[in-house]
């Protein structure tokens, strides 16, 4: 079979100069992900950041920590059809310090205080209309307060972490006084108060208010 040269030659020196000329399409960040970067430098995505902290408070859900289904099935309002959380043990007095079954939310609110925390090391470089933020920033103390709560309702004195842990940090965090805690959520609670509004539009509703935030600390 006859062989061009010359077409070949064509083809390589084509397709070079396309590859060279389009390079950029191969520099790509990862399509199923984010960066911290293009997160902290969009408002619409810092505002669904906050939204996903929302996801621990209390459900009808009955993945990841107790909620209402479970405690309802701990005593005798209730049958449990599978025995999620531990409610077998429950049921059987075998709850205990070393099987607290789906009551030890620690891990679970802790990992929803980290991110809270990291939220409020990058909020004040986010752009954006100042009232927008402000509002997700008295979301944000609404929601530690809410989980600081749930631990000190289970633990009592707890440690209080306000900032995130980088790899070198000193993890041995010791665990502040019952009533230095308590201290604590109701300062998250003024906070809250202070920067969320009375209300909602309909688009908006289930937001923290103004009114839920001083009902946490009255609980408190």
């Amino acid at each position: 079979m006859k062989i061009n040269i010359n077409s070949i030659a064509f083809l390589l020196l084509s397709g070079t100069i396309l590859f060279s000329c389009n390079k950029d399409l191969l520099n790509k960040g990862p399509l199923n992900s984010l960066s911290d970067a293009s997160v902290w430098n969009d408002p619409a995505l810092v505002q669904s950041f906050v939204n996903d902290q929302y996801r621990g408070l209390p459900s009808w859900d009955w993945y990841d920590k107790v909620r209402g289904i479970t405690l309802s099935s701990a005593c005798d309002e209730s049958i449990h059809q599978y025995g999620y959380d531990g409610i077998y043990d429950m049921n059987k007095g075998a709850l205990a310090p070393s099987n607290m079954t789906g009551f030890d939310t620690w891990s679970f609110d802790y990992g929803y205080i980290r991110k809270i925390d990291v939220f409020f090391s990058k909020i004040d470089q986010v752009p954006g209309a100042a009232d927008l933020i402000s509002r997700m920033k008295g979301e944000m103390h609404f929601l530690r307060a809410w989980y600081y709560m749930e631990l000190a309702e289970r633990y009592g004195g707890i440690p209080l972490i306000v900032t995130p842990f980088q790899l070198d940090d000193n993890f041995q965090i010791p665990r502040s006084s019952y009533d230095s805690t308590v201290r604590f959520i109701v300062a998250e609670s003024d906070s809250a108060a202070a920067l969320l509004p009375a209300a909602y539009d309909a688009k908006e509703l289930g937001r923290a208010t103004r009114g839920a935030a001083l009902a946490l600390k009255s609980r408190i």
